[in-house]
């Protein structure tokens, strides 16, 4: 469900702990702020695994307007203006939209044998390159969590875009039914 504010007259509502409603508002100054209402609590659990490191919104709407203006207007249109945003923490600033020319490849015969998912501790290893190849094979790029071969934040953000395209639970883990719609095999129960 998507939320109608206004930058007048709720820009100051507190959203989660971390993040107000003025946060999410588009840059070219536009009154309306539309959310959907499940990005708030994404960033906010992102930001939970920050720590004490802060998450810094770069933008969140996007109006037409503001689309046209900027050289990532094709990428945006793939998604509609409220279900993105573009976020960077204290010395990691966002990565290039871009995956690297020759992203790691897992071996032929990998197989998955254990979920995946954002924590304090960042899970790392052939699966989770696996992962982010898949990714960005559906062009959800993962930005410097590939290049880290970490399952970071970013990677996070692109499970639930890819998850909540396919009609899965967007929860952000790659398990069982991710790892198989991502084309990846799955270690038999």
């Amino acid at each position: 469900m998507i939320n109608n504010f206004s930058r007048a007259r709720d820009g100051n509502t507190q959203l989660t702990p971390n993040f107000r409603v003025s946060e999410f508002a588009s840059r070219c100054g536009a009154d309306k702020i539309l959310i959907d209402e499940r990005l708030p609590q994404v960033l906010q659990t992102i930001r939970n695994l920050l720590g004490d490191r802060p998450l810094v919104i770069n933008s969140g709407f996007r109006t037409a307007e503001h689309n046209r203006n900027i050289s990532t207007a094709a990428e945006d249109a793939e998604m509609p203006d409220n279900d993105k945003a573009d976020a960077e923490t204290e010395n990691n600033p966002p990565a290039a939209p871009n995956p690297p020319a020759d992203p790691p490849q897992p071996s032929e015969d990998f197989v998955m044998e254990r979920e995946l998912f954002a924590s304090r501790a960042l899970m790392s290893g052939d699966d989770v390159k696996a992962v982010q190849v898949a990714l960005s094979r559906h062009e959800l790029h993962v930005g410097s969590d590939l290049a880290q071969g970490i399952y970071g934040a970013r990677t996070a953000l692109a499970v639930r875009h890819f998850q909540a395209r396919k009609g899965l639970i967007v929860d952000g883990i790659v398990g069982k039914f991710t790892a198989t719609a991502l084309g990846l095999t799955w270690e038999s129960d």
